[in-house]
């Protein structure tokens, strides 16, 4: 439940924050990486729930949406991993 509130919690920020995101220095980074994050996410979850659909034709309900879900959520995360780890090597090479 926690996670839930969490989640909505930060959607409302997002939606606050959005008249103005035109203010910010990077707009252009940050509208690409997003439009990135979500045709990479929403590709994903189709491919994996046609592959599944394929696959296992009888049980791909059960399936297919469990893990597609997992794959686009996991696109998600990667990106933001990736992004720690670029900060983690700037902030190192700074304190180098």
């Amino acid at each position: 439940i926690s996670n839930l509130t969490t989640t909505f919690r930060n959607f409302a920020d997002g939606i606050k924050k959005m008249p103005q995101l035109y203010k910010q220095p990077d707009l252009k980074s940050i509208l690409k990486t997003s439009l990135y994050i979500l045709v990479t996410a929403e590709s994903i979850c189709i491919l994996t729930a046609q592959t599944v659909d394929l696959v296992f034709y009888q049980y791909s309900l059960l399936l297919s949406v469990p893990l597609a879900l997992l794959a686009g959520a996991f696109t998600e995360v990667a990106q933001k991993l990736i992004e720690n780890i670029e900060r983690t090597k700037i902030y190192v090479l700074f304190m180098i």
